[in-house]
């Protein structure tokens, strides 16, 4: 592997942050922090003092090693969490420009989207991400499919972008675009929304897609439900759901599986609550409960967690908040980690501060989530959805193997584990234990040759087959 000297110099700047960071204290039920991380020497965003925003994740098929996508003020940071509990920061790609407050980023194979809607100058880049764990390549630095963009979105081999903006010397602004990713290191645009439909604000800040069915977070002109046909290359206006009780900025949305549930997000004017939305008949939604709002802080981004209906809200003040959304009359809070430890519940929560966005699909009750002042955070949520999400047998991962000196579990974290023990190949017992040391099961001391290794979760368990070096 291939490691530059400014390679080595972050390497050591990490360790030591991920490894002091634990003398905070922060306020959590049924949500344990893996480890943590916070670049001081990021310069503040002058605004509203930001050093980090969105975040994304994206595992290798090649070797199911995790990587999160970490937005900050100066750069993206790629950092391998295939071992949660000790992160390492694998290569870092500086933006046309600082001093950012937005950066959003998606995924779509062995590629990472990367956009920003800060003032120009600004770029579209895509990063190839299969050189990982040694570096990864840039394939596109460019304004020439656009500069800005609010947010992204890929369904299959689209890609939707919201409030985009072109070049300062040809200045032009669309509220949506879709583009074909059938070369995905060259995006093509395909239509604009406004060619189709006029949206009385003219924006669409952010958007949730499913083949080809758009939930568009429209910012004062509410939710829209538009559908794209891609034979006539046309956008159809569905249905829209504005002026709703509690109603503000439409900020962003998640849909559920079944596709009968959205819940979205209002962010101003300050503290209001998230909305579920019965979306079984796209051209009538309606609102069925409102939850996480007035008495706390502005919930910002939202997700579904996987084929279930727990819903990840990432809370500005009050960091990660976790719902239980199956009854979607009585939402139920099941859990939460507060990043933020600078608010308190009597907080005025009205600060562009805490939370920013989290990525939730790794499985196994892995998240991360960045804090826009207080940094990355690796979370272990298990406590709280076991029993609600079944963590399946086939999820449970170990890595190295062959192994010399310790073994990992992913995505599957050392809280979920109950107990554990290795076997030799006659069937002896030769190491037991109760949960899964966070450091990682160290196996220096025994003897070369193969093993059976049995973890068990819960409910669950699996056997594995290992070698040791």
């Amino acid at each position: 592997m291939r490691i530059t000297f400014l390679q080595i110099a972050l390497f050591g700047l990490i360790y030591s942050t991920f490894t002091t960071a634990y003398g905070q204290t922060y306020d959590s039920q049924n949500v344990t922090m893996l480890s943590h991380y916070d670049d001081t020497t990021i310069t503040l965003e002058p605004h509203f003092g930001i050093r980090y925003s969105g975040c994304w994740g994206w595992t290798n098929p090649a070797d199911n090693r995790k990587y999160a996508i970490v937005g900050t003020s100066r750069s993206t940071k790629f950092i391998e969490v295939t071992n949660p509990a000790q992160p390492v920061l694998r290569d870092e790609v500086a933006g046309r420009r600082d001093n950012c407050i937005w950066r959003e980023y998606q995924t779509y194979g062995k590629y990472a989207y990367m956009v920003s809607d800060d003032d120009f100058p600004n770029s579209f880049q895509i990063a190839d991400l299969s050189y990982l764990p040694d570096s990864v390549h840039l394939v596109m630095d460019s304004d020439s499919i656009f500069s800005r963009t609010h947010t992204l979105f890929i369904d299959g081999d689209k890609l939707y972008c919201g409030s985009v903006k072109t070049n300062p010397a040809a200045p032009d602004f669309s509220s949506m675009n879709v583009y074909s990713l059938q070369n995905p290191e060259k995006p093509l645009l395909l239509r604009r929304l406004d060619t189709d439909y006029t949206l009385s604000g003219n924006q669409v800040h952010d958007m949730q897609v499913r083949n080809d069915t758009i939930f568009a977070s429209c910012g004062y002109d509410g939710l829209y439900i538009f559908t794209y046909n891609k034979t006539q290359n046309k956008f159809h206006f569905v249905s829209n759901l504005s002026g709703y009780p509690q109603s503000g900025y439409n900020h962003s949305s998640t849909w559920s599986k079944d596709g009968k549930t959205l819940v979205m997000t209002d962010e101003v004017p300050k503290a209001l609550p998230a909305k579920v939305v019965d979306v079984s008949d796209i051209s009538a939604p309606f609102i069925t409960a409102n939850f996480a709002g007035t008495d706390s802080a502005t919930p910002h981004n939202v997700y579904f967690l996987g084929d279930s209906k727990i819903c990840v809200l990432s809370n500005y003040e009050d960091g990660i908040q976790l719902y239980d959304v199956y009854d979607n009359e009585t939402p139920k809070r099941i859990g939460y980690f507060d990043t933020h430890y600078q608010s308190t519940p009597t907080s005025n929560h009205g600060n562009y501060a805490g939370n920013w966005g989290s990525y939730v699909d790794f499985g196994g009750g892995l998240i991360v989530a960045n804090d826009m002042q207080n940094g990355f955070f690796v979370l272990d949520i298990s406590a709280a959805i076991l029993g609600i999400v079944s963590l399946k047998p086939e999820e449970f991962k170990i890595w190295p193997n062959p192994a010399q000196d310790y073994i990992y579990t992913y995505p599957i974290t050392a809280r979920s584990i109950t107990t554990w023990s290795i076997t030799d190949i006659c069937g002896k017992k030769v190491e037991t234990g109760n949960q899964w040391p966070s450091e990682g099961l160290r196996i220096a001391n025994l003897s070369t040759g193969s093993y059976f290794l049995n973890v068990e979760a819960k409910r669950e368990s699996k056997t594995f087959r290992l070698v040791k070096n």
